[in-house]
This record gives C-alpha cells, sequence and structure tokens, in this order.
C-alpha cells in the first residue's frame, strides 16, 4: 500500500505520548504504541498518509543508522495495521507532521486488546439515529 488512511469506525487519540486506537466496527482496541508508531497515529488522526514519505520522514527524524532496515520497520508497521484491520489503502497522502523525537524512540509496539469487544460494539451511544438518542422504539 503506497497511500493509507483510517477505516471507517476507527478513533484515535495520543494520551502522554502514548497512542490508543479503537475500531467501533471490531470492539478491538490497541495500544503501546508511543514514539515513533505514535507519530504514525498522529499522522493519520490528520488525514491519508503516504506510507513512504512517513518512513523516510521517521528514519531522518529518529536519526536511524540503518536506514534499510528503519525503512523495513515502518513498512511492516503498516502492514500490520492493515492486518488488524485499523488502516485501508487510500488514493493519495501526504507525510507526518514536523516535530520533534517522542519518548519512546523509533518503535512500534503494538498491543490488541479484544476483553472488550462485546460492550464496544453494543454501545447505543455510538449507533444514534437522526431521532437522537434515546429513542423509544414503536411496538
Amino acid at each position: 500500500m503506497d497511500h493509507v488512511r483510517f477505516r471507517e469506525g476507527i478513533r484515535a487519540e495520543i494520551i502522554d505520548g502514548e497512542a490508543i486506537v479503537i475500531s467501533f466496527e471490531t470492539g478491538k482496541y490497541f495500544s503501546e504504541m508511543r514514539g515513533a508508531a505514535a507519530d504514525v497515529i498522529d499522522g493519520l488522526m490528520k488525514g491519508p498518509l503516504s506510507t513512504h514519505m512517513v518512513a523516510t520522514d521517521l528514519v531522518k527524524r529518529y536519526a536511524v543508522a540503518d536506514a534499510e532496515g528503519g525503512l523495513a520497520m515502518v513498512e511492516d508497521f503498516f502492514a500490520r495495521l492493515a492486518a488488524a484491520q485499523v488502516v485501508e489503502p487510500d488514493e493519495a497522502g501526504g507525510g507526518i507532521p514536523e516535530g520533534s523525537r517522542r519518548a519512546g524512540g523509533f518503535a512500534f509496539g503494538l498491543a490488541v486488546g479484544e476483553e472488550l469487544a462485546d460492550v464496544i460494539m453494543l454501545d447505543p451511544v455510538h449507533e444514534v439515529s437522526p431521532a437522537g438518542w434515546p429513542t423509544r422504539m414503536p411496538g
């Protein structure tokens, strides 16, 4: 995938330098994304990204000695996000916002939580009709 974006139903936040992502379609949540991984999620929160441009930017930003290995790590992270149904292909995208290195360094952790999936997917607040919530159903 040359360009990616968040899939429909994905929400993300950066809290104390860690990216937290929730899929309201699968009920899974993703955590332990600090450093360069949080930079990627922060970029995706702003819009579609070019995977090659992001990889190049991160290798430079974090002064990775093995540039080829660093590029492969970033590509692997995007592949894991795609396999987890967090991102999908897009037609165009840019780089990540300019910034300094985050605490956590050039790392791409990704922990997947599924124990709250039933609760997340049953959350009525996120399935509101134009009539609002709560709405009494006929019958």
